[in-house]
């Protein structure tokens, strides 16, 4: 709903000056008279620090970290995935000093890593892939404690790292299957 229409930001204080705001338990009377406006450019470290505090942008390092770990292990002697999950993991604890993150997530996505890598040694016939992906959509759900903030991960992201996560799944299957059959 619109109540105010302003041509530029001095005609919008002159506008709303002496409307009342109700707030949960009182009300106020908006004194914007002798207000002026403060212009803010923000630093490139602030806004560096801004755009890594994005929920969409820490899932995306998370799984760049997983790409990268399962990669290490699974190809060992290959630097560079091993590079990006370390870098991709700094960029994580960074931003997770701003965002509310929840350690029920963090663990779940976790043990999705841990049994996509046991998938690799252990013949489960895709089961430790199942419940890697079962463990990896339910940890991504919980990633952000949305009791604090209402905080997400956008839900196209979840269903399609998933699905990669499916894919990379089927894939390690059908090379067990090819190498039972030799």
């Amino acid at each position: 709903v619109i109540d105010v229409v302003a041509q530029n930001k001095e005609d919008l204080l002159k506008k709303v000056h002496g409307r009342e705001v109700k707030l949960p338990n009182t009300s106020k009377t908006l004194q914007t008279q002798e207000a002026f406006i403060v212009t803010f450019n923000p630093s490139f470290k602030l806004k560096f620090l801004n755009a890594i505090a994005s929920p969409g942008f820490m899932y995306l390092m998370i799984l760049a970290i997983i790409a990268g770990i399962y990669l290490e292990i699974s190809k060992p002697g290959a630097i560079i995935p091993g590079v990006i999950a370390g870098i991709s993991l700094i960029m994580v604890l960074i931003s997770s000093r701003t965002l509310p993150v929840n350690s029920l997530g963090i663990l779940l996505i976790l043990a999705a890593l841990i049994l996509l890598v046991a998938e690799i040694y252990v013949t489960s016939f895709g089961l430790l892939t199942v419940g890697a992906i079962a463990c990896f959509v339910l940890g991504s759900f919980f990633l952000f404690d949305t009791e604090q903030a209402d905080v997400k991960v956008p839900l196209g992201l979840i269903v399609g790292s998933a699905a990669g996560l499916g894919t990379i799944g089927l894939l390690i299957g059908t090379g067990v299957a090819r190498s039972f059959k030799k």
